[in-house]
């Protein structure tokens, strides 16, 4: 069972690392959306033509942050009951077996 619980509590430390990421992400996009709307509806042409550059720098910032690479994948986790035929007195329920998922992704830091 301790085993199974660390398994589980790594794994639900690195799908919260992940979904971190994805908030992150999201609020970024979300602050570069309503600033640009704010511009673009209050905004005099002059101010529109002044932060063009930042806009479109920061755009590109955001497009190439690919947050679709970092992935989340769950551990396959298996129990296999000891063999009754065969008792150990170390091994009298079974063992667990934790095979990894893939590698996550790598992270990326947004402002």
């Amino acid at each position: 069972m301790k085993e199974l619980e660390t398994v589980t509590s790594e794994s639900d430390k690195q799908a919260a690392s992940v979904d971190e990421t994805y908030q992150l992400a999201l609020l970024s996009m979300e602050s570069f959306h309503t600033y640009s709307r704010e511009l673009l509806d209050k905004g005099r042409p002059s101010d529109i033509t002044r932060a063009a550059c930042q806009l479109h720098d920061r755009a590109t910032e955001l497009l190439y942050n690919d947050v679709t690479a970092v992935k989340y994948h769950p551990p396959q986790v298996t129990f296999t009951p000891g063999d009754v035929t065969q008792i150990k007195r170390l091994d009298l329920i079974g063992k667990v077996t934790v095979t990894t998922g893939k590698p996550l992704g790598a992270f990326w830091r947004f402002h």
